[in-house]
């Protein structure tokens, strides 16, 4: 399993990445070239409407955890497989 996390819609990042390095998990962050993410594993993508949401669904694969507040991203991740969850906790 794999944390993807939305980083155009997901506050707290940095606590999500403590907790995935302290249990050994693997987590990609995306976001546009407006954020900018120190983290192991970021992928960057165009400047534009919907762009990290589509690298995402592009990427996940099935029993990937996936964070994001995107509730029509979350809609189509649902459909590939993946496990979505609201930063607030909410699945």
């Amino acid at each position: 399993m794999r944390i993807l996390i939305d980083g155009d819609a997901t506050p707290d990042i940095e606590k999500i990445a403590f907790l995935c390095d302290k249990y050994d998990i693997k987590m990609i962050g995306y976001c546009d070239m407006n954020h900018f993410f120190d983290y192991e594993s970021v992928i960057i993508c165009d400047q534009g409407n919907d762009s990290v949401d589509y690298a995402i669904l592009k990427d996940v694969k099935k029993g990937d955890l996936v964070i994001t507040q995107d509730y029509g991203e979350a809609g189509m991740l649902l459909t590939k497989g993946a496990i979505v969850v609201h930063p607030s906790g909410f699945i």
